[in-house]
């Protein structure tokens, strides 16, 4: 409720259609409204309020002690990711800080799930190796870009998308940790599927960055 309220708050149209008439007079691209610097837009806000959303996930699941609630603020969390990045294309307020917020808020999220499954058993060790492998691989990665060229690599929608079913799969083992039956079963082939994407994407940001190197 909060952020939707934010959303009506600041009037943001106004500033995108003056943006549009100026790309139309001139026949070009021009910087959105806010600019690429821009600070406190709805996306940038909808980022910060997932971030601020982590500790109250680990609280819930490790303080006390209740996967249900914590799972919802996952999948809360899991949801926003998209709707800040709609919202930033739909009303041109693209900024250099929230294309950093938005990889960092998703990473956070799924540290403190693994972090918090691990801990309390819900997650599978596994599934929780296997995620730990892909994330070190993709920062070393990163990383090696960052420091060479001082580059970045755009997010792949497989990346995305596999991001999303992680999400809802871990979610749904935090929520349904009580249930019998195939929910559970159902939940961990949600999360496979997220893993393959996962490492599918993996390989598509290796290929990236190794053209990106060569240039």
């Amino acid at each position: 409720m909060f952020i939707v309220g934010l959303a009506g708050v600041i009037d943001y149209r106004p500033l995108t259609h003056d943006a549009e008439r100026v790309r139309s007079h001139f026949g070009g691209e021009v910087e959105n409204s806010y600019g690429k610097n821009g600070v406190l837009t709805v996306p940038n806000l909808i980022s910060f309020a997932r971030i601020g959303l982590i500790p109250v996930f680990l609280w819930y699941l490790i303080v006390q002690e209740n996967p249900v609630v914590a799972g919802i603020i996952l999948a809360l969390i899991g949801t926003t990711d998209w709707i800040d990045g709609f919202i930033a294309r739909k009303f041109n307020q693209i900024s250099k800080l929230g294309e950093a917020l938005d990889p960092i808020a998703d990473r956070l999220a799924i540290v403190a799930a693994l972090f918090g499954g691990t801990i309390t058993g819900i997650l599978p060790l596994w599934f929780v190796l296997a995620l730990i492998v892909r994330e070190v691989f993709v920062m070393l990665m990163v990383a090696r870009l960052a420091a060479k060229k001082r580059m970045k690599i755009d997010v792949r929608f497989t990346g995305k998308l596999a991001t999303f079913l992680l999400y809802v799969a871990i979610a749904l083992l935090f929520v349904t940790v009580t249930f019998q039956g195939n929910i559970r079963l159902y939940s961990i082939l949600i999360g496979v599927a997220g893993l393959v994407l996962y490492y599918v994407s993996a390989a598509q940001y290796a290929v990236d960055i190794k053209k990106k190197l060569a240039q």
